[in-house]
This record gives C-alpha cells, structure tokens and sequence, in this order.
C-alpha cells in the first residue's frame, strides 16, 4: 500500500533530522527503487520530488549520497537502452534536475533521436519543453506531426483540469488555478513558437486566432497577452 512506502520516506526524512545519514541514505534509496511497487500512480509525483530533493540535500552534509544519486542518474541511463521504459526517462531528467544540470538530459536525447527514433517518439514528452527552451527548431517540430490536434489537446487538458479545480477547492483553490493556467500558456506558446520558428506561418495564424477566441469565450482573454508576450522573448 502507497501508506507503507510514505512511512518509508517519514523514516528517512526522520534519520536525516537526527544525523543518521547512512540510514536516511538507505531510506531514501529504497523509496526511490519501491515507491511505485503497490500503485504505479499516487506516490509517482512524490518520488521525482520530495524524495529527490531530499536525497539530493542529504547529498550536502553526506557526500556518499551524492555519489549514490550520481550513481542512480547513470544506471537510469543506461536502463533507458536497455528496456525502452518511457518512465526511465522521466526518472533521469527528475535526477538530472536535483543534481543541479536540468539541461544534461539534452544531450541523450539527441543521440536516441539520431540512433533510435522509436524509442525518441515515446520520450519526447518528458523534455519537449527543454527542447522548446534550447531553441532546437528543426528537432521540435520532427515531433509536432499535427500542431492543430496538439493544440486541440492542450485546451482539453485546460478545460478538464479547470473543471476539477473548481469542483473541489482543497486541491489548491486559487494556486492551483494559476498553476493550470500557467500550464496552458505554456503548452500553446511552445506549439506557437515552434511553427513560427520554422516558418509554418499558416498554421501559426490560425492556432493563434483559435487560442484567442478560445481564452476570450472561457474568461480568460488575460492568457491570450501571456501567450503573447511569450513569442516576443
């Protein structure tokens, strides 16, 4: 049960507290290695934050945390060759970014899509942004097929995610709000720069005249100023 591992990381974060460094090391390893182990999906946020964040402070005042989280960012590497598992990706970038070099994922993924564009396909995901920040134009778009039905989903993940905000105000109530809308102008300003960026003018006019009417319609026509001020950057 997801409860069993989360007494793990307590157990870890208490021995780090006390001093008992070679023991919260040991904790946090095993949370990391087991978290996922009864529900691949309540503690997978928690694992790829506290847990590393953590683990990676312990780093400072234990050196052999340090070089065993190193140690946990070159074998995920290797075991992305060796299984084609999409998550082990998203683990090395998770690391990668605690390790203080968010950009080291970079340079594996542009070798996978030189040498392995199957396995590149199923990853993308994971560091599309990165991709979008690093202004690698030509690499992008080999990945926006159909720049119309990414932006489609972008506004269905906006409005699903707004409904489930507003239907239960624990979740975060106004943070969480903005962290949505955050996450939208973000999505459509990389579809937008992107297709600028390779001089997809067309489509670039039409989702841009779609994102407007759609902010407009839904209340939001202060996205619409964000989204712009994006593509001028």
């Amino acid at each position: 049960m997801p409860n069993n591992q989360m007494k793990i990381l307590d157990e870890a974060r208490d021995a780090f507290h006390s001093g008992k460094y070679p023991e919260a090391l040991e904790k946090y390893d095993y949370f990391f290695e087991h978290a996922l182990n009864d529900d691949p999906h309540s503690l997978y946020g928690v694992r790829l934050s506290y847990c590393l964040d953590e683990w990676a402070q312990l780093g400072e005042k234990y050196p052999e945390a340090l070089t065993r989280l190193e140690n946990k960012r070159d074998h995920t590497l290797a075991q992305i060759v060796k299984t084609k598992a999409p998550e082990r990706f998203h683990d090395y970038i998770a690391i990668c970014k605690y390790l203080g070099s968010p950009s080291l994922p970079i340079k594996p993924f542009l070798r996978f899509h030189a040498e392995d564009r199957d396995l590149s396909k199923i990853i993308v995901r994971f560091i599309w942004d990165k991709l979008v920040k690093e202004g690698l134009w030509e690499i992008c778009i080999s990945y926006l097929p159909d720049p119309k039905e990414s932006y489609k989903h972008s506004v269905y993940k906006f409005d699903e995610t707004m409904k489930v905000c507003k239907s239960d105000p624990g979740l975060g109530g106004e943070d969480f709000e903005q962290q949505i809308k955050g996450w939208y102008v973000r999505d459509v300003s990389n579809i937008l720069l992107v297709l600028k960026s390779n001089g997809k003018t067309d489509e670039f006019v039409l989702i841009r005249e779609h994102s407007r009417s759609d902010l407009q319609s839904r209340g939001y026509p202060e996205l619409a100023v964000k989204i712009e001020d994006k593509l001028t950057l």
